[in-house]
């Protein structure tokens, strides 16, 4: 399987997770075992885009002033959500919500992963195989 399969894969695993924590309630006795599975597949996603998506895209980009500016700003949102999410897995992790502030922040983080997906499949993922469909 090519690695943009591998992350649309990845992607609907995490909606799945997402899914089902809703479905199961985010207060639920099952809660802190699906949250911590949805963190457990983010991070193995964002490591594989940071060691086999972008280190390509960042050498296409030295010679590409387009692809360079679309990666400066897909780095500052995902570092942005990565940072939030954290904040968020921490607080989780530490008993620091309430439960109407633990539904409230998870929505948030999970909105902004949601558009995220859906960014990466329609621009990022098309760019990526465009450029290394030309390196072969």
């Amino acid at each position: 399987m090519d690695l943009i399969n591998i992350l649309k894969q990845e992607h609907r695993e995490l909606l799945e997770q997402i899914k089902k924590i809703k479905r199961e309630g985010i207060n639920s006795n099952q809660a802190k075992e699906n949250i911590c599975e949805f963190k457990n597949l983010l991070v193995k996603h964002l490591r594989r885009e940071d060691h086999e998506l972008y280190p390509f895209l960042n050498e296409v980009a030295k010679t590409n002033v387009n692809i360079e500016i679309m990666l400066r700003a897909y780095a500052n949102e995902i570092n942005k959500i990565e940072e939030e999410s954290l904040i968020f897995f921490n607080k989780f992790e530490n008993n620091k919500f309430t439960p109407e502030e633990l539904k409230k922040n998870f929505d948030k983080m999970v909105a902004k992963l949601e558009i995220r997906i859906i960014s990466e499949e329609k621009k990022l993922f098309p760019k990526y195989s465009n450029f290394k469909s030309k390196n072969k």
